[in-house]
């Protein structure tokens, strides 16, 4: 019975972190319609620029970034050879 309340209660737990979680996704594209692959892409929170998590772009520019809370962000993306 312990077992079973023990699962019980982590699958409630991991559901509620899931349910709590928002996606921010996207493609990168240069001025030419181009992909941008293998690119920075890190997010803040706007208010006090806190780092909340950061990816790379994979080959065809796309990109995914789950986060926490719903809050106001701010993304910054780089890559050699483009300029902020």
């Amino acid at each position: 019975m312990k077992k079973f309340i023990s699962l019980l209660w982590i699958s409630i737990l991991t559901t509620n972190i899931l349910i709590a979680q928002y996606q921010v996704s996207g493609y990168l594209v240069d001025t030419n319609n181009e992909s941008l692959g293998f690119a920075n892409i890190v997010i803040y929170i706007k208010a006090d620029s806190s780092f909340v998590g950061g990816t790379t772009s994979d080959f065809d520019g796309n990109f995914s970034l789950s986060v926490q809370k719903e809050n106001s962000y701010f993304i910054s993306i780089s890559m050699i050879g483009f300029e902020n």
